[in-house]
């Protein structure tokens, strides 16, 4: 069967999978298959966040130049790290192994997103000792 760019023309092509997005025209419609009937059923499409914030925290930390700091633990849906401005040098984040090799490097103002549960899991490493990093979590 061709397809002439009919969602429905292009539902009876497929009929091995579950559910379907037809996109025809700008829009967006999805087709679920009913177990009993076999028909492409449509649903209604609401766009919304997967897990929204309920709220936002914040605390400093002290980045040592030696050695790797973990930072406190706090369940999250996402963290932002901020080389604060006022620092002299670069920062580096990452896990528990993280180096000035490895990690991921933040300029004096910069900032880095996480999509993360627990701010616990992040590490970071300084150029300089004492060096302040600023962390913004959403839970």
């Amino acid at each position: 069967m061709a397809n002439k760019g009919s969602p429905l023309a292009m539902l009876n092509v497929i009929n091995s999978v579950e559910s379907i997005l037809a996109i025809k025209e700008g829009q967006i419609k999805c087709f679920v298959k009913d177990e009993e009937t076999g028909e492409w059923e449509p649903q209604a499409i609401v766009p919304t966040m997967s897990a929204p914030a309920e709220s936002i925290s914040t605390f400093a930390v002290s980045v040592p130049s030696g050695s790797a700091v973990t930072l406190e633990s706090h369940l999250c849906l996402r963290a932002m790290l901020l080389n604060h401005p006022d620092n002299g040098g670069r920062m580096w984040i990452g896990g528990d192994s993280v180096t000035s090799d490895i990690g991921i490097p933040l300029e004096p103002g910069q900032t880095q997103e996480l999509t993360i549960g627990d701010t616990g899991a992040i590490s970071a490493i300084a150029e300089n000792d004492g060096e302040k990093l600023i962390v913004a979590y959403l839970g």
